[in-house]
């Protein structure tokens, strides 16, 4: 059986060796550069039910998937259905042709060779340029488009040049999410996705307002951290969020618990927080 080795992008963290925090620090570093553009944190709707099987399976065979792999994943998709529970009636079974296993561990790296397509899709196009990252090796200026941990997709749309306007790399980007969405059968959570501008607030009016819009100085959860371009506002949220963690754990930390049972209080109340599930 051929196996594959296939490379995922770059600023994608939610892999092996990789790590949540290089996301989290990327985009706190575009934000201390940034002079002007937007941010945009998008959120797709349901994104792990609504991945397309048939996409999934070209998606496979593009990156070099071998026909008997391919075969062994396809099989524990093939001929799964569900049915529909209420008032303790149920539906017909009806087949399933969207969606990857919950709890199976193949699950997380098979949303995530999806979700690369976005990502490459972003990268690929002309009209996206980044906003600078960091240096390159020669000193020249590192520009990032993409960052994401699973289904949090992080883009960095800088100004258009010859126009000084965010609307032709906002058309741009919204060109790629819609072909993503066809082809994939993606949503994205339109009261959740936002955009965070930076530089000439006059940009409020240069794009199409279907997402939310945020100013610099908003404070918005990138990976369950706040970030903002105001750092008194960022230590207010941090502060929130503390005093919350210390009011909920005060009734359990009254139990004695054991120094193990301290930390694992602390995973159990800090993760739901972080990422905003509480």
């Amino acid at each position: 059986m051929r196996s594959a080795k296939v490379k995922l992008h770059a600023n994608q963290t939610n892999l092996r060796g990789r790590n949540i925090r290089e996301n989290t620090l990327l985009v706190q570093e575009i934000i201390r550069r940034a002079t002007g553009g937007a941010l945009v944190f998008v959120d797709f709707a349901g994104a792990f039910d609504r991945v397309s099987h048939a996409f999934l399976w070209q998606v496979l065979d593009r990156v070099g998937v071998g026909p008997r792999m391919l075969h062994v994943v396809q099989s524990l998709y093939r001929n799964a259905h569900s049915k529909v529970c209420h008032g303790g009636l149920e539906s017909r079974p009806f087949q399933l042709c969207s969606g990857v296993r919950q709890g199976d561990g193949l699950s997380p790296v098979l949303f995530a060779i999806v979700i690369d397509c976005f990502a490459r899709m972003i990268d690929a196009c002309q009209g996206i340029r980044g906003m600078p990252s960091g240096c390159d090796a020669l000193g020249g200026v590192q520009r990032t488009r993409v960052g994401l941990h699973a289904d949090d997709v992080t883009i960095a749309l800088a100004t258009d040049s010859a126009s000084n306007s965010l609307q032709p790399p906002l058309a741009a980007l919204q060109h790629v999410v819609g072909v993503y969405e066809r082809g994939t059968g993606a949503a994205v959570n339109v009261d959740k996705t936002a955009i965070m501008l930076f530089g000439d607030n006059t940009q409020l009016g240069a794009h199409d307002a279907t997402w939310r819009v945020l100013l610099a100085s908003d404070v918005v959860p990138c990976l369950g951290i706040p970030v903002s371009a105001d750092s008194r506002a960022v230590a207010r949220a941090m502060e929130a969020w503390a005093t919350d963690f210390r009011q909920k754990a005060t009734p359990w930390l009254a139990c004695g618990l054991s120094q193990l049972g301290r930390a694992r209080l602390a995973q159990c109340r800090l993760a739901p927080m972080l990422c905003g599930i509480d």
